[in-house]
């Protein structure tokens, strides 16, 4: 037991220097709340020509309606189906 706790705390500890990126990328953007068709256009014309490695997205999933539409109420989710503000499945593909 001992040793499995040890393996799995040296796996983690490892890691960290194992970013899973493309060879020669590094960052990651926040791109929260951007439209699906904007976040691509973003992708192809500034952040994959600058070598940016990934973007973060708002949660693609249906979410709870609130009213003043504040930002948390994307993290709300009450179904599967890929839809929200930013567009559809389509655009998010």
């Amino acid at each position: 037991m001992r040793f499995l706790i040890l393996l799995t705390l040296v796996v983690t500890a490892l890691a960290q220097w194992d970013p899973n990126f493309a060879s020669r990328r590094a960052g990651i953007v926040h791109l929260f709340e951007w439209h699906w068709d904007t976040i691509a256009d973003e992708c192809e014309i500034f952040l994959g020509p600058n070598k940016f490695a990934g973007v973060q997205i708002s949660p693609p999933t249906e979410n709870r309606i609130v009213d003043s539409r504040p930002w948390w109420k994307r993290y709300q989710p009450i179904s599967y189906i890929l839809g929200t503000r930013s567009g559809d499945r389509a655009a998010l593909q």
